[in-house]
Formats: C-alpha cells, structure tokens, sequence
C-alpha cells in the first residue's frame, strides 16, 4: 500500500485516491493481535456476496444488530437485501463470511508485518486498509481454482457515452448509510478481478475492529454531507459524479 502525506491539505493519497485526516503513524502488530468482528461487520461483507450458506444465514437470523441509531432483528428478508446491495461481489462460490473474514484479516496481518500499512485518523477515530492481490494459495484457501477469479470489480469510469446509459439507485436498502444515490450501469461486462481491500477501525482508547473487505481496487467514501467536512463531501461527491457502479 502506497500512502503519501498532505498533511497541510488535511488527506492522504492512498494508490491514488485522495482520503480526509491525518496520518497517525503506522500499524503495528501489536496492536491488532486481537481485531473483534462485530455483527454488523459480518452483515456488511454479506453485502458484496453473491449468496450465504445455510448453516451461516440459520445462525444469523434473529440476532440483533444496529445500524447507525436503530435497532434490528436479522431476517431472511434483511439478509436478501444485504445480498441484493449494489457493488463488487466475491465469487459465487465463497458463501460462507466466517472463512472469508478469517481470511482477510490472516491477509492483514501479513501486510502489517512488512511495516506499510498506516493509521488514518479523524477526530477520535483511525481506520487503516490493505490490498492484496489473491494469488494461488489464496484461492486454494478459500475454495478457488487457480484460474478461477476472486470477485468482480464493480465500478466503471464514465464517459459521456456511459454516462447517458446510467441511472441513479440508493446504494442500498440494509443500512442506515445507504440512503445515497449512486450511478449505477446495468448490462454492462463485469471485470473480474483478483484484487481485495481490507479496512478495519478503532476509536481512541479501543481495539481494532473489522470495518469491511471488497474485492476491487481503492475508492473513496460515498458523498455524505452530515458526516464530511465541506472539502471531503465535494471530492467524494466529484469523484462519484465520474463513477458508477455496474450492476
């Protein structure tokens, strides 16, 4: 991962992509010996696959979870929407999240131990992401041949071709963060790709936690205006304008 600082611009560049905070310095082994998997992680990742295993789903359904302020109880309904999300899917044959998380965050920690990961941080709260590309232990590891491809990477740049093709969707329907509207390109070749981003967080005086794992390349947040300073809600509102999702 490559991270270059602009510290007097308040973001960092990561492979290219601009994110808002400051650089806190680098990850640690130490400090991610124990990074916890939260519910509503699990329920997040479900979202960029394309099915889950019984025994998984059976084990979800009537657990509590949150999202932002409100309270739910997971449902078959409230999972098919999590699955039916617009974005990058892991292959169809990875169904099961618990195997799948435990691999990433195996991944993590490899790349931690090379001394290139970095902390992101804003106000109380630091999150820090990885990309790995898969290769052919990978794949074996999680049930893959070795020219099988890992997942899909689900966004496009536009062109003014592409762009009248486009309609605009909420992200999704899951999530309290989903009421955004995203450009979305259906019927349009899906790229396979091998390539995975891991991201955990931490707020001050707390353990890492899992935040999410997709496969793809780097992309910013999702233009939200409640939550981003004037500067970060304008370059992620100008880059989603140049992107969309296939779908």
């Amino acid at each position: 991962m490559n991270t270059e600082s602009s510290e007097p611009q308040g973001h960092i560049e990561i492979e290219g992509v601009r994110f808002f905070g400051r650089d806190s310095g680098p990850v640690t082994p130490e400090e991610i010996t124990a990074i916890a998997v939260p519910l509503e992680s699990t329920l997040h990742i479900i979202r960029h696959l394309k099915s889950v295993d019984a025994v998984t789903k059976q084990h979800l359904i009537g657990q509590h979870a949150s999202t932002g302020n409100k309270e739910l109880v997971v449902t078959p309904e409230y999972i098919q929407a999590q699955l039916q999300s617009t974005g990058s899917k892991f292959n169809p044959k990875i169904s099961n999240p618990d195997q799948l998380i435990r691999f990433g965050l195996e991944k993590f920690h490899q790349v931690v131990n090379t001394g290139n990961v970095r902390w992101l941080a804003q106000n109380d709260h630091e999150e820090a992401r990885v990309h790995i590309v898969a290769d052919e232990a990978d794949k074996k590891q999680l049930g893959l041949l070795p020219d099988e491809y890992l997942g899909t990477h689900s966004i496009i740049e536009l062109t003014p071709e592409l762009l009248a093709q486009t309609k605009q969707v909420l992200r999704g329907q899951g999530e309290a963060r989903d009421q955004v509207l995203v450009n979305v390109l259906e019927n349009h070749p899906i790229p396979e790709t091998d390539d995975m981003i891991i991201v955990i967080e931490r707020q001050l005086g707390h353990d890492a936690r899992l935040k999410t794992m997709y496969t793809g390349t780097v992309s910013p947040s999702l233009p939200r205006a409640e939550e981003q300073s004037p500067e970060e809600f304008a370059y992620n509102q100008d880059f989603w304008g140049r992107y969309a999702f296939i779908k």
